[in-house]
């Protein structure tokens, strides 16, 4: 007997449709590459980084590790906070879901849990106005949102001034403590605050998918955060959440089936089911059947699927990617203080920035502390030799803030994907941005500097970054207009026109992506879809 739904890929998206699936009563088969690495996590001592760095011989392993046979974005500021332990989020994505372009590096990943076993955590909510731009109806997301916060559990402070920005849920935990870095950053926006809020300039605690409290459930043990600052290599205490655990939660349901080791190259959607191939780890051909098909692989991998399906060369879909750089910045409140070694290592605080020449538009930044991914990754990025870079590192840790600033996007004929041969899997892939947004988001990141400067905040260096390395994909597959019918659209419940056994769940079908992180409305919209794909299936029993 077939299942109701196959669900393709384990990253968030996946993870969250097949819970969603499975508590609407339906079956679910998840296929899945599923490279992963527990021996590389259970390596990682379950101890505080201050204390690894005195005592352990074998540190280098885990903390450096052979970076230039696993990093393959490594001295192009792609990816890089993966650690070694994070090494088989990246594994095999180059050579099967290849990517061809001279000016655009995305960052592909074929492991349990997709890019999800290594993402940051940082878990804004869209508003209202945003939802609306990018296609996704603002009720149905309200209660989706509430589900997942619920399921993976997010530490969010609603008396921040951010709060209305950045929160729906009120079924968040307590928020994560701030380290003294981030508590002296906020205590200078207390001071200044009405002045900075005139600017458009709102700071807060940075809502995370990590856990203040613990929860408790059957098929799910997890323990809040130690704050061992080892949050970049290690799974301490199952804190911070990883598809993976939804996935294992899944396996022990009688009406779920986690199917790895298969590539997927295309499907058929058929009178009464939809039919999915792909190869095995040998190169084999198979093949598997479902009632319904749910694409959850990513927005590039989703279209690149679609693409070979429909076996369309040569033909573009627009691509939407968030820009990104990087502020490198002295707290001179920090400057001979010591901090405390308690800490988590993921954004302490999130800013939003909302300039009237953006329209209503945010910018989003998230400011980090810098300790436990070593200095010597920063010795480059300062204006000196680099032998004097570690040194001067190691000299200014306490006080170093880096602020990852991500710019809002639009659509446009210079951002785009094709499949380059109809019966294979390479995409051609542009990006390019128009002078207007080159010079929005140098005012963007010019205006951030200069608040933060009035915080007491002293940016060193602007960083560019290369296109797509803020890892924040969308839009391949876009949701279409009413009144719209072509090939490789898709509608409100995520089915592919042409294929209507087919929904794709990932962020590959919104119109629009705002400059925040955009996870946890992945994560979201692929519960909404999924029960929207259940719901078709019992209409269809009906009838």
């Amino acid at each position: 007997m077939i299942p109701d739904l196959l669900v393709v890929g384990s990253g968030p998206a996946g993870a969250q449709a097949a819970k969603a699936a499975i508590d609407a009563g339906a079956s679910v088969q998840m296929l899945d590459f599923g490279n992963d690495d527990p021996a590389g996590r259970a390596s990682v001592p379950d101890a505080p980084f201050s204390v690894v760095r005195r005592t352990d011989p074998e540190q280098a392993r885990y903390l450096w590790g052979a970076r230039d046979v696993w990093n393959p974005y490594e001295g192009n500021r792609v990816a890089g906070h993966l650690t070694a332990p994070r090494a088989f989020a990246l594994a095999d994505a180059d050579r099967l879901l290849p990517v061809a372009s001279d000016t655009f590096t995305p960052v592909r990943s074929l492991a349990l849990g997709g890019l999800g076993a290594a993402w940051g955590a940082g878990t804004p909510c869209f508003e209202d106005h945003e939802l609306v731009a990018m296609g996704l109806p603002v009720e149905a997301m309200a209660a989706a949102y509430d589900e997942v916060v619920r399921d993976i559990g997010v530490s969010a402070a609603w008396d921040d001034d951010t709060a209305p920005y950045v929160l729906r849920s009120r079924a968040t935990q307590p928020a994560a403590e701030p380290d003294t870095n981030a508590r002296a950053l906020l205590a200078a926006y207390a001071r200044r605050r009405d002045a900075v809020r005139a600017a458009g300039f709102t700071l807060g605690r940075a809502p995370l998918a990590l856990l203040t409290q613990p929860i408790r459930r059957p098929g799910c043990e997890r323990d809040a955060n130690p704050y061992f600052d080892m949050d970049f290599y290690g799974d301490a205490r199952r804190s911070i959440y990883r598809p993976r655990y939804t996935i294992d939660e899944l396996r022990a349901h009688p009406r779920f089936t986690y199917t790895e080791g298969v590539l997927v190259h295309a499907f058929a959607s058929e009178s009464d089911r939809a039919v999915v191939h792909g190869t095995d780890r040998r190169g084999e051909p198979v093949a598997f059947a479902g009632r319904r098909a749910i694409l959850a692989t990513g927005a590039l991998n989703s279209a690149r699927i679609a693409l070979r399906s429909f076996g369309i060369a040569g033909e573009r879909q627009p691509l939407l990617s968030n820009e990104m750089s990087f502020l490198i910045a002295l707290n001179l409140a920090m400057l001979g203080r010591t901090a405390d070694d308690r800490r988590h290592s993921l954004a302490q605080l999130l800013a939003i920035y909302a300039p009237d020449y953006r329209g209503g538009e945010r910018v989003a930044a998230s400011i980090y502390s810098y300790r436990s991914l070593l200095n010597v990754r920063l010795a480059t990025e300062f204006p000196m030799p680099t032998r004097l870079g570690v040194p001067t590192a190691r000299l200014l840790t306490n006080a170093l803030t880096i602020a990852g600033v991500h710019h809002p996007e639009r659509r446009s004929a210079r951002k785009w994907v094709a499949l380059a041969r109809a019966d294979g899997d390479l995409l051609n892939a542009h990006y390019e941005l128009d002078g207007d947004e080159r010079r929005a988001n140098a005012r963007d990141a010019a205006g951030i500097a200069a608040v933060l400067r009035r915080l007491g905040c002293v940016t060193l260096r602007r960083i560019a970054t290369p296109h797509g390395a803020s890892i924040h994909y969308a839009g391949t597959l876009p949701m279409r207009a009413p009144g719209e019918r072509a090939p490789l659209q898709t509608d409100e419940a995520g089915r592919i026109v042409g294929a209507e056994r087919v929904h794709v769940a990932d962020s590959a079908t919104w119109r629009a992506l705002p400059a925040k992180g955009l996870t946890l409305t992945i994560m979201a919209n692929a519960r909404r879809v999924a029960r929207l794909a259940v719901e078709t299936l019992r209409a269809e029993a009906r009838a």
